[in-house]
């Protein structure tokens, strides 16, 4: 992952401000970090390197016709003789990318737009994305296929159009505060901008303490929103925002589809999403639990690349029984690919939920972060990157929450009065 920021109504002044913002992220890119200031905005990002590793810094600036440049640290501001020797071009342009994710396709969006005249000069996504942006407008987001989160600033407009994948994988925060629009991939970024005034959202804490969660697109921090998944963002020069959905998932029954062509399809398309995620520059490894998602995806990236790391925590209550690190050992053997685990006792979960927390910037009562956070610095000493089963549970119904609505099929003739009364009665424990 990588972390951008920044915010409008910028003056040379505003430099040390996003600094600030973009060193309290540093832990989503520790390979390096560009800031960029000019024209009336302010861009920063911590880079993850992944693709292009030695061309693919940012915050990346172009003119509409012109090769592409690109501002890193040291760099600090747009008028940087050494960076623009090094780009072939000077570093103020029209346009500037900030850019966390990665677009799976970028490959092939290239060869397009090289067929059409665009030039390159890099190898990166991110300029793929910017000459996309430049050629087909919002239009662009109809071609991607990757995670991301970007913002990239018009100076011919003096507009910053900001864009959320479509299941918000890649995080995306904004505010508004004294005429200026802040932006940042997480809350404690927008922290360190002097103009926000921190203040609880109640509305968000009561819809925890009731559901353990919040659903507002506004955050615990009042005022700070989330760009909601599938969802672009326009701000205008006169500070105005303008919000749309461009994309929304479809669900069509194929009823002419036996259940077996329907499991050969399923699996052709996790196949093909696990090829286009292994496009990268760096090793890309995989989580690796007891469960059949993690189990299945990295049994399909073990035959793009039999070399591959996987990694597994468990916890030292289970050890010496039948537990997720058994089980994804003996998986691995059969695969015959390499698998790191370690366990963790009572003692070390208790002592990263302050660090856990801080890392997620707002509640969450979902234990299973704190695993998450295990393994993620187990793979951290071996790899950048990693495939996990997020989201698969959500989309095959693997716990039994998602498949209430089915279930509740069953009561669809009761009258809502019934139905209604026997959900109280259950709630309060007067029935099975």
């Amino acid at each position: 992952m990588c972390g951008i920021c920044g915010f409008t109504k910028a003056s040379a002044g505003d430099e040390a401000i996003l600094s600030a913002m973009c060193t309290v992220m540093a832990h989503r890119g520790p390979d390096g970090e560009g800031l960029y200031v000019a024209d009336g905005i302010a861009l920063g990002h911590r880079r993850l390197a992944l693709i292009d590793l030695a061309g693919g810094s940012q915050p990346m600036v172009r003119s509409t016709g012109a090769r592409a440049a690109h501002v890193s640290s040291p760099a600090r501001t747009a008028a940087c003789a050494p960076c623009a020797d090094a780009c072939g071009t000077a570093t103020r342009g029209d346009y500037a990318i900030v850019f966390n994710g990665e677009i799976y396709n970028y490959r092939d969006l290239r060869e397009e737009l090289v067929a059409d005249g665009w030039e390159f000069s890099t190898d990166s996504d991110t300029e793929v994305l910017l000459v996309g942006y430049l050629a087909w407008g919002e239009a662009v987001l109809d071609r991607l296929r990757g995670m991301f989160a970007f913002a990239i600033w018009d100076r011919t407009t003096r507009e910053l159009f900001c864009a959320r994948d479509f299941f918000g994988i890649k995080p995306f925060y904004y505010t508004q505060q004294q005429g200026r629009f802040i932006f940042a991939s997480e809350i404690k970024s927008i922290l360190e901008h002097p103009a926000y005034e921190r203040a609880l959202n109640e509305q968000a804490l009561a819809e925890y303490l009731c559901f353990q969660f919040s659903a507002l697109p506004e955050t615990f921090f009042k005022g700070v929103f989330k760009l909601l998944p599938g969802h672009c963002l326009r701000v205008h020069a006169d500070g105005t925002l303008s919000e749309r959905r461009y994309w929304r998932p479809t669900y069509a029954v194929d009823g002419s589809r036996s259940e077996e062509e329907t499991v050969d399809a399923i699996d052709a398309a996790m196949r093909e999403s696990v090829r286009y995620h292994n496009v990268a520059d760096v090793e890309v490894g995989s989580f690796l639990s007891s469960g059949i998602d993690s189990s299945y995806l990295a049994a399909c990236l073990a035959e793009e690349n039999p070399s591959i790391h996987t990694f597994t925590v468990g916890f030292s209550l289970y050890k010496g029984n039948r537990d997720e690190v058994s089980w994804a050992e003996e998986l691995a053997r059969r695969l015959g690919v390499a698998n790191e685990s370690r366990y963790i006792d009572k003692e070390a979960f208790g002592a990263a939920l302050r660090r856990v927390q801080w890392h997620m910037d707002e509640p969450s009562a979902d234990p299973s972060a704190v695993s998450l956070y295990f393994v993620d610095q187990l793979a951290a000493r071996q790899v950048k990157a990693v495939l996990s089963g997020e989201g698969a549970d959500e989309l095959f119904g693997g716990y039994r929450v998602y498949q209430a609505p089915l279930a509740s099929r069953r009561l669809a003739w009761a009258p809502s009065g019934v139905a209604g009364g026997t959900g109280r009665r259950s709630a309060r424990g007067q029935l099975p």
